[in-house]
């Protein structure tokens, strides 16, 4: 059995997210009174107090789409508060129990009753925070992103939804500590080594492939790696093939090359045909790889975990005019949005 100290270190160790939505709702219903009391004085005006809060909160503006049941389970006046956030903003509604149910909604957050819930938002500290854990005062019970015992789900959909804002909210090392390395897109080597350490600590699992995926060069772009490697390649096979034709017996070049006409690569051969040069401004030739095949272009995370998000939400029954609408609202361009439906839309018809 884990000893308190070790409760409240794993806490927060592995519970960012959680613990962002917890701060998110202290911000919120410290403008609410009436949610803080024994006595709700009016469930409309609860309601609305919330709504408006929600509407202008740093935490919450920035997540385009959530559903959040908030369940204050007093003996005397139980309370549960859906809020939804969707293209048209921020809705709060009262419900019943968990509110739409488990797998429904992405997270609830049960308070055993008002006096644990006003302990809550009066002090939301992380050390205050692990000790309501422990005590039982709050918990996060299982829902569409939050498994038994608190591990998150960070599928596609997740990602979608909250990892920009997550990323705004923690460092990469914290998102690591949190079990929530899916959103980041990309890892140096340190990073991959931290998530290598945090997946050894616990039942954790690399839900994304994020160790999977090649770790690049601090301060270097993928695209930027890529070139320098293929460069590198460029001049050890060059230097290979020199080595063997002096072995057969070749002739020496009289002295060494200076550069490629128009790649400035030092050692590079000369020897191009006559009128073979590529015109200012032309196709580079495709890169092929070692069968003689083009390379496919590689596809950014955020895109692949875009056209998962539409195909799910359209496979839910949702408009293709409302999806459109809100890949725009959330910052896609119409262009990207079209393709992005048309492939959702093409790879549901295949299944």
């Amino acid at each position: 059995m884990e000893k308190a100290g070790e409760k409240a270190k794993s806490f927060l160790t592995h519970s960012v997210f959680i613990i962002i939505i917890i701060l998110g709702l202290y911000f919120i219903v410290s403008a609410s009174p009436t949610l803080t009391g024994y006595v709700v004085l009016d469930a409309g005006t609860a309601k609305a107090k919330l709504e408006s809060a929600l509407s202008s909160s740093a935490v919450f503006s920035q997540i385009a789409q959530s559903s959040i049941c908030v369940v204050i389970n007093d003996p005397e006046l139980p309370l549960s508060l859906q809020a939804s956030k969707t293209s048209t903003g921020w809705t709060v509604s009262e419900m019943r129990g968990m509110c739409s149910g488990f797998t429904s909604e992405d997270v609830i957050v049960q308070f055993k009753d008002y006096d644990s819930f006003s302990k809550m938002v009066d002090d939301p500290s992380p050390r205050n925070l692990a000790n309501g854990a422990i005590n039982r005062d709050f918990e996060i019970l299982q829902s569409r992103y939050v498994e038994l015992g608190g591990n998150v789900v960070c599928d596609a959909a997740f990602r979608v939804k909250y990892c920009d804002s997550l990323k705004n909210m923690a460092t990469p090392n914290q998102l690591i500590d949190g079990d929530l390395a899916c959103c980041l897109d990309k890892l140096t080597r340190a990073e991959k080594k931290l998530l290598e350490q945090h997946l050894k600590q616990g039942n954790y699992q690399d839900e994304m492939g994020v160790l999977q995926q090649p770790a690049t060069i601090a301060g270097m772009s993928m695209t930027t790696s890529i070139i320098i490697l293929a460069v590198v390649i460029l001049v050890i096979v060059g230097i290979v093939a020199g080595v063997m034709m002096g072995h057969k017996g070749g002739k020496a070049p009289s002295k060494t090359a200076a550069s490629m006409p128009g790649t400035g690569m030092p050692g590079m051969p000369t020897g191009m045909p006559a009128g073979a040069e590529a015109a200012p401004g032309a196709a580079m030739p495709e890169m092929r790889t070692g069968y003689g095949q083009p390379a496919q272009p590689t596809e950014s995370p955020q895109i692949t975990d875009l056209r998962n998000y539409v195909q799910q939400v359209i496979s839910e029954g949702y408009d293709i005019e409302e999806v459109r609408s809100h890949l725009l609202e959330i910052g896609w361009d119409y262009q990207t949005a079209e393709q992005i439906i048309g492939e959702a839309q093409q790879q549901l018809q295949q299944q």
